[in-house]
């Protein structure tokens, strides 16, 4: 039954993190891979984002001052 469909693989093997594997009767499942981040990228990009809100809400407070004057 399982014999008359076929599995096209070219473009899964083109795909960066899919692959095919093969169990020990021979058949075939997907093996999906990622990149885990560094924590040390994740820190840098959290520090950034916090500066960028820090900036806009110093922006703000110095806008809202001089319309409250």
């Amino acid at each position: 039954m399982f014999s008359e469909f076929q599995v096209d693989t070219s473009e899964l093997k083109r795909l960066r993190g899919i692959s095919i594997g093969m169990t020990d009767n021979d058949q075939p499942f997907l093996i999906l891979t990622y990149d885990k981040e560094k924590l040390s990228e994740r820190v840098f990009a959290l520090v950034c984002w916090l500066v960028v809100a820090a900036l806009y809400g110093a922006c703000g407070f110095v806008v809202w001052w001089y319309v409250a004057r």
